[in-house]
């Protein structure tokens, strides 16, 4: 039988909402969970922070629904790591690569046995140390979101964990 997909994403929200509104989102009866929060949590610079803390009630919130579902967390750049902060082309305030929630969200999902992609990890050293690869070119103009080419291999990592999450995850 083929997968039934449903794309529950409301544009611009963090996490926090959607521990609240889990259930508009995602059916009850869900078996496999993408997210991904690092880009409208945004940037933090310290371990302890609220926004960890909402991810990880969210993941018990999925993980707590009937069919106890796989979840995997498909991770973009937070504002200022691909381009400079707050849209200002011209300037040299640029987020550090430690100055986001991925690594907090890569903790819990170690913690959960999460699968984990990271768009920051993929790319931040070839772009930024070797200067292979200019961000330009992965993302539309606004300078936060992929562009089609990387949605597209962020689809093909997807289908590959869809694919591997039945020998990865022991609920």
């Amino acid at each position: 039988k083929a997968p039934t997909l449903r794309n529950g994403c409301i544009p611009g929200t963090p996490s926090a909402y959607m521990v609240v509104c889990l259930d508009m989102s995602v059916d009850q009866d869900v078996d496999l969970v993408f997210s991904e929060f690092v880009l409208n949590d945004g940037r933090v610079t310290k371990i302890d922070n609220i926004k960890t803390k909402d991810v990880e009630r969210l993941t018990r919130r999925v993980y707590a629904l009937p069919n106890k579902p796989a979840m995997a967390n498909m991770q973009v750049m937070c504002h200022g790591q691909a381009f400079p902060y707050m849209g200002k082309l011209n300037s040299d305030h640029w987020t550090p690569f430690h100055y986001t929630t991925e690594d907090m969200y890569g903790a819990v999902g170690q913690y959960y046995g999460l699968q984990w992609l990271s768009f920051r990890t993929a790319t931040y050293r070839t772009v930024h140390v070797e200067h292979r690869l200019d961000y330009k070119d992965l993302f539309i103009e606004d300078g936060i979101h992929p562009n089609s080419f990387v949605c597209d291999e962020v689809d093909n990592k997807g289908l590959f964990i869809d694919h591997g999450i039945d020998q990865n995850v022991d609920m």
